[in-house]
C-alpha cells in the first residue's frame, strides 16, 4: 500500500455538483497504469468540507447526496481506492444507498445506520466490476489481491 492521500470536497463544489476537477486528477484517463496505480489501492480517504457546523450526518445532506451520486456514475471506484482504515467508505456507501435510516441521540458522537441489506448487497455487487477493471490495470491478479502476507508497493 502506498501513502494515504487525503481527497477533500469542499462545500461549494458539492453543491455546484462541480465534480470536473476531481475528475481531471484522478479520472480513469488520468490515473497511472501498473504498479504506480497498486500502490494506490487502499490508499484513498474521501471528506466533505464545510459542513462541521451542520447538525446533520453528511449521508442526511441532500447535496452530498447528489454529489456522490454524480461522481459515482463516473466514477464507480471506491472498493479499489478507499481506505479502509477509517470510515469515508461508510459514508459515502450511506450517501449512495437510497434506503437509508440513522438514528441519533443528541450527545452521543455516532449515530446508528440500519441500511436495506439487499440494497448494500447489490451496492457491493456491482462494485467489483470496477475494482476488478482497477486491478487489471495495475497488474494485481486475484491470487495478489487475496494474499494478506505482506505489502503490495514498498
Amino acid at each position: 500500500m502506498g501513502d494515504p492521500l487525503l481527497l477533500c470536497f469542499l462545500r461549494r463544489d458539492v453543491e455546484a455538483g462541480n465534480i470536473s476537477p476531481f475528475l481531471t486528477r484522478w479520472g480513469v484517463k488520468s490515473l497511472p497504469k501498473g504498479k504506480k496505480l497498486a500502490c494506490m489501492m487502499g490508499t484513498f480517504s474521501f471528506f466533505i468540507d464545510g459542513y462541521n457546523d451542520d447538525p446533520e450526518e453528511i449521508y442526511s445532506i441532500q447535496a452530498a447526496r447528489d454529489f456522490y451520486a454524480a461522481l459515482h456514475k463516473h466514477w464507480p471506484f471506491w472498493f479499489y481506492f478507499c481506505d479502509l482504515r477509517n470510515e469515508s467508505l461508510q459514508m459515502i456507501t450511506a450517501c449512495l444507498l437510497k434506503n437509508v435510516e440513522a438514528h441519533k441521540i443528541i450527545g452521543a458522537p455516532d449515530a446508528h445506520l440500519r441500511l436495506d441489506p439487499m440494497e448494500l448487497l447489490g451496492f457491493i455487487s456491482a462494485g467489483f466490476t470496477p475494482m476488478n477493471q482497477m486491478c487489471e490495470c495495475a497488474n494485481i491478479s486475484a491470487v495478489a489481491r487475496t494474499n494478506t502476507s505482506g505489502p503490495l508497493c514498498g
